[in-house]
């Protein structure tokens, strides 16, 4: 038997340059994994290793009511 869960996310991103050429590179690293809750922050970066942009995303996974 699964277990069917409920799932709800919050993303807050913070823009600090355009790229107009090239590629962006996108690394995620979990700060917090919890029973129903993550936290990750992620940092996207051009060729030159510059930050691009930056996101905290909040995960919160919670059983479905019978």
């Amino acid at each position: 038997h699964t277990a069917y869960r409920r799932q709800r996310q919050m993303c807050i991103r913070d823009s600090v340059r355009g790229v107009r050429s090239g590629h962006v590179y996108a690394k995620a690293v979990a700060t917090h994994m919890g029973k129903t809750m993550q936290l990750w922050q992620i940092s996207i970066t051009d060729d030159d290793d510059k930050l691009v942009s930056s996101c905290k995303l909040t995960t919160l996974s919670l059983s479905r009511k019978k």
